[in-house]
């Protein structure tokens, strides 16, 4: 398993280089859209942390989701605390994201946890 998180973790990085590179030069990117450009920049810082979480490098993901601007990206770190066992941080995390965290969601965050931590 973990070097299957490793090589997915290698072709991620491979995939998203031209979006993390090209932080000037958006050619790569859709044409004269700034949203968009943003919007594939945050999705692509996601799916790096989320990619780091399966090579359980946590903390790492935690630093890179703290850079993004958007609310979103706090999602993300509660979701990185709470897969590194880190219940009481991920619940402050999500607190003050401001985020509306349905109750529904926790059982399956902590079902998530345990699937990862021992599957």
């Amino acid at each position: 398993m973990y070097l299957g998180g490793q090589a997915r973790f290698a072709d991620a990085e491979c995939l998203l280089a031209p979006i993390f590179e090209n932080e000037d030069d958006d050619c790569e990117l859709v044409p004269n859209d700034p949203k968009q450009k943003s919007y594939q920049r945050n999705v692509a810082t996601i799916i790096r942390a989320l990619c780091l979480c399966q090579v359980n490098e946590h903390r790492q993901a935690v630093t890179l989701l703290a850079q993004q601007d958007c609310n979103e990206g706090q999602v993300f770190i509660a979701l990185a605390q709470l897969l590194n066992g880190e219940n009481f941080a991920a619940g402050t995390t999500l607190l003050n994201s401001g985020q509306v965290i349905p109750e529904s969601l926790i059982p399956l965050g902590e079902q998530l946890s345990r699937e990862i931590n021992h599957g």
